[in-house]
């Protein structure tokens, strides 16, 4: 009997945010998962949805000792879930791609060190990410704004379908 081998065909959106996939790295929940690349990806997803979903949050107004307008939020990482929104955070859109309270709430759900390790701060910005993703995958998979616009991201990309991968399901 043959061995079960894991593959991850990773979406268009996933390239964007975290770069190319690392065929090298191991399968996952495989020996050597952990703190790898992909693993990152994977378990930060999967921390953020139970740290959203999962948990009493404590929401506070206004942002203490944060003199900078351009803060929309920000949490205490070892908290159990507390996060500050600050005075930006209501004059910006409910949901948008570049900029907005969902996408700020999924960036600070990042940072949160409940689960697995939080993420960083590396660099900000639509554009700025995405060159991150391209040029330095070690810190685009740990940047809280990769995965706010991977969250966030609702372009429309074309999958190509494999016919041959079809083929049995059709007879």
């Amino acid at each position: 009997m043959g061995h079960l081998k894991y593959v991850f065909e990773p979406h268009p959106r996933y390239a964007r945010w975290f770069g190319v996939h690392d065929d090298s790295e191991p399968e996952i929940y495989s020996e050597g998962w952990g703190l790898n690349n992909n693993a990152r990806v994977f378990e930060t997803v999967m921390a953020t949805s139970k740290r959203a979903f999962g948990m009493e949050q404590t929401i506070r107004c206004g942002c203490p000792d944060i003199s900078d307008e351009r803060v929309t939020a920000h949490v205490d990482t070892e908290s159990t879930y507390t996060m500050y929104f600050c005075d930006r955070f209501f004059r910006i859109p409910q949901f948008d791609v570049t900029d907005s309270q969902v996408g700020t709430m999924a960036h600070e759900y990042t940072h949160y060190n409940a689960f697995y390790q939080g993420t960083a701060d590396y660099r900000y910005g639509y554009q700025a990410v995405q060159t991150l993703a391209r040029e330095n995958r070690e810190q685009a998979v740990r940047n809280a704004d990769n995965f706010e616009y991977f969250y966030t991201d609702t372009a429309p990309y074309m999958m190509r379908l494999d016919e041959e991968a079809f083929a049995p399901m059709a007879r």
